[in-house]
């Protein structure tokens, strides 16, 4: 490394200031800069440290980070945004202190968060708010891709807004493909990626906690208020995930095991 580092072969760039300038046309700072919103971010010791932190600073909401030392072991952690693995930020945001806690995983493509109840909301109702409102709240149209896992939820809100819908198998590589052939304005997978119309063709854990934050900032409510409002329009989905490991050596018989 240091001697293709030497000879001008490996270049080392910072791609934050970038980055930052393609979001702000994405997210409205002005509305996280009117906000009073007290934000806790969990990366996760991932790729994604520092990023939301910075972001949600400069545009003037007060914010805090855990887990936000480069550890290449995450600290012990499973780096996954999911309910089971976010003990530290349900615990800390359901003291009452914060109002929102955001979380990314390793490479910071997927989006967990929580509301201040201390209850953790998935990537299905973030990516039915985040359909919502960008259509309700900005006017924007465009197809929605979902993975044939993801809700129902929103497969609702396309029928009701008139949006072609495409439901593709589970990878977000199907959800790419079409981004690059069709106008899509949403698209997003059970697991947290999830992207938008305007930005590159891959799930953005760190652009999708600003919007989070946005749609939280412009309701003038709670995340809790608007997962119940949610739940009362489109719902109630509700989503439980079970892992199953199998010893690699071992043979099994696929059908048994669902």
């Amino acid at each position: 490394y240091e001697q293709a580092l030497a000879e001008g072969r490996i270049q080392r760039f910072h791609p934050y200031p970038d980055y930052a300038e393609h979001v702000r046309h994405l997210v409205d700072f002005d509305v996280l800069r009117r906000s009073a919103l007290r934000v806790l971010v969990d990366p996760m010791y991932g790729s994604g440290r520092g990023y939301l932190r910075r972001l949600l600073a400069e545009a003037g909401v007060e914010v805090d980070e855990i887990h936000g030392e480069m550890n290449p072991g995450f600290g012990g952690l499973h780096p996954e945004p999911i309910g089971r693995h976010l003990s530290s930020l349900l615990e800390a945001v359901g003291s009452g202190i914060w109002d929102l806690g955001l979380a990314t995983d390793g490479d910071a493509d997927r989006i967990g968060a929580v509301a201040p109840s201390g209850r953790f909301v998935d990537p299905h109702c973030i990516f039915a708010l985040t359909l919502r409102y960008l259509v309700e709240q900005r006017g924007w149209r465009g197809a929605v891709v979902k993975t044939v896992s993801t809700t129902q939820m929103i497969n609702r809100l396309a029928e009701r807004y008139g949006l072609p819908l495409y439901e593709t198998p589970v990878g977000f590589n199907y959800i790419s493909d079409l981004m690059l052939q069709e106008r899509v304005l949403i698209g997003g997978e059970e697991s947290g990626g999830i992207s938008i119309l305007g930005h590159i063709p891959e799930g953005d854990g760190v652009l999708m906690g600003l919007l989070l934050t946005e749609i939280v900032a412009a309701s003038g409510g709670s995340l809790d208020e608007l997962v119940d409002d949610l739940m009362a329009d489109v719902g109630p989905c509700v989503c439980k995930r079970r892992d199953v490991k199998v010893p690699p050596n071992r043979p099994y018989n696929k059908q048994e095991m669902v």
